[in-house]
């Protein structure tokens, strides 16, 4: 089953992307999806968000702010006017979930455009492929960072560890104990 779930991916991206265009609100509800692409509602949610990290509300928030970004950047729209075509309910909901998207909000977007991170691919989940490519990217900027410019130095110590943990809505985080040089260090 979950080699057909992966399957589909393609075809529920093509189906929320189209619905967001056509601005069909009603069809992006868990229970059209899941009756649409041949699941149960209980069975469509919990692959979702295996899949995707997040539930299917979220997403669809996600996706609508990824559809938004271009009118925001690119037209003089209100922003009133981008909230409602992108099945927001108001300026202030716009706003609210922009910036906590992205950090900043539309019209700090508008005047200084910058790359934001979109939190909307969805692939299957190989967790060994994807923490050995997390892994390598690590130590690479580990290995690359240069500790003597900063004023630092990696801890060695005995009983200091290095660890990583995450928010999948997020970030990655890996950490690496650090000790300020000093004198005689």
């Amino acid at each position: 089953m979950n080699g057909e779930w992966n399957r589909n991916i393609p075809r529920i991206i093509e189906k929320i992307d189209e619905c967001i265009r056509e601005g069909s609100d009603e069809a992006l509800t868990l229970r059209r999806l899941a009756e649409q692409l041949g699941y149960s509602e209980y069975h469509f949610s919990r692959m979702f968000r295996q899949v995707s990290g997040m539930r299917l509300r979220e997403y669809l928030r996600y996706r609508r702010l990824a559809f938004a970004l271009a009118p925001v950047r690119d037209t003089r729209d209100s922003f009133l006017k981008i909230a409602l075509d992108y099945g927001f309910s108001s300026h202030e909901a716009f706003t609210r979930a922009f910036r906590q998207a992205y950090g900043l909000t539309p019209r700090e977007y508008r005047q200084n455009p910058a790359p934001v991170a979109l939190h909307t691919i969805l692939r299957p989940f190989d967790p060994e492929k994807e923490n050995a490519l997390v892994e390598e990217r690590m130590e690479t900027a580990m290995r690359e960072f240069d500790y003597k410019a900063s004023g630092y130095r990696l801890d060695t110590s005995p009983g200091r560890i290095f660890y990583f943990y995450h928010d999948p809505q997020r970030y990655w985080k890996y950490i690496r104990p650090v000790k300020r040089e000093g004198p005689g260090d």
